[in-house]
């Protein structure tokens, strides 16, 4: 009677050691459909369209057999992004400040004066703020794409990264300004 009661024990173990390694499966795949549904939703890009039926396939074969209602869920998801890939620009992420941001400081500036001379009396805040605006810009309009592999420093580099290369032109004209100041 031992040995029955031992082999039934055996039997239950390996049972439930068995939906212990099912659940650990499903447990693993949802966290993997969660972090693809959060990407297509967040950050998916118009240069990331050639992926898009990819995921698509994942979503209708692979989680269709384990999680049907996961699946339908990121197909929903898909066909949104799909709809929008056109008429939306998600490359905007970067958010403007919540906070107030201080009034303009408004200079008059004199025609007699020297050029250089009528640049050194501006507000220095006010001279921040309209360099940050006008790099701020030119931030947002970078690609996730051009950032790969330093296209930017190749030799077809303004094809590749245009918004970058615009970027380091900018930096360089303001460090030739400072420097001649």
């Amino acid at each position: 009677m031992a040995c029955e009661e031992a082999y039934a024990y055996s039997l239950e173990v390996r049972r439930l050691n068995r939906l212990q390694a099912i659940i650990t499966r499903i447990d693993i795949a949802t966290r993997v459909l969660n972090l693809v549904k959060m990407w297509v939703e967040s950050y998916f890009d118009q240069t990331d369209r050639r992926i898009l039926p990819d995921i698509e396939d994942f979503a209708g074969t692979t989680i269709q057999r384990h999680l049907p209602f996961a699946a339908e869920a990121l197909s929903n998801v898909i066909s949104k992004r799909r709809g929008t890939l056109s008429t939306r620009n998600l490359r905007h992420r970067v958010s403007a400040p919540s906070h107030e941001c201080p009034s303009p400081v408004r200079v008059r500036l004199q025609a007699s004066k020297d050029p250089m001379q009528q640049f050194l009396d501006l507000d220095a805040l006010e001279l921040a703020r309209q360099l940050t605006s006008i790099e701020y810009e030119k931030f947002v309009c970078i690609a996730p794409d051009e950032c790969i592999d330093k296209r930017w420093s190749g030799a077809d580099s303004s094809s590749f990264s245009p918004n970058i290369k615009s970027m380091i032109s900018l930096s360089n004209q303001v460090i030739r300004l400072t420097v001649k100041l």
